[in-house]
């Protein structure tokens, strides 16, 4: 399958289908087996962050700032969000929220059901990674080269942890370590 324009993230894959975003604008879903295009949907601009697919919705940001939930057997919106800028982060799934990172410095947590912003946290610098959920909290490292633990409950910042340097790696996080690489 060849997209209109470059494909920059990772593919998801459920149930036989393949989900991935291309620079084209377009959020693709394609029959894992041979291929072929079962739906598209035209997001608001380029799409850089991979796919998220939960609760039979596809979540995933486009570099307008906003936050789509697609439906996964159809391509058809179920819900938008409209952040300041640019969504490169990829989304994490804890219950039933969702968090993300913007380069408008914001990391945000909605509902995944209708998008509902439940909190955000402002940074000091872009969050181009995707946040990990370890427990009740959300581990995430920013371009402000911290790495934050924050409450996923109420959205607070419990720990930071200065990194010295621009981050813009994902955060792993094995038992009680966070891992992370930075641009130092």
């Amino acid at each position: 399958f060849a997209a209109a324009d470059a494909i920059e993230s990772t593919a998801a894959i459920q149930a036989g289908t393949v989900y991935f975003g291309a620079l084209d604008g377009h959020l693709y879903a394609l029959d894992l087996h041979s291929g072929a295009l079962k739906w598209q949907y035209k997001a608001s601009d380029e799409i850089k962050s991979s796919p998220l697919v939960a609760h039979g919705t596809v979540y995933f940001g486009d570099e307008k700032g906003d936050f789509h939930a697609v439906d996964a057997q159809s391509g058809k919106r179920r819900w938008l969000f409209s952040a300041g800028a640019a969504i490169t982060s990829s989304a994490n799934i804890a219950g039933d929220r969702l968090v993300f990172g913007s380069y408008d410095q914001n990391l945000y947590c909605l509902a995944a059901q209708d998008g509902a912003q439940i909190w955000q946290i402002a940074t000091e610098g872009y969050i181009h990674s995707t946040p990990a959920v370890f427990g009740d909290a959300v581990v995430v490292a920013g371009c402000d080269g911290y790495l934050r633990l924050v409450g996923l409950q109420s959205g607070a910042e419990q720990k930071r942890l200065e990194l010295g340097t621009y981050v813009a790696a994902s955060v792993a996080v094995s038992g009680q370590r966070a891992y992370v690489g930075t641009f130092g």
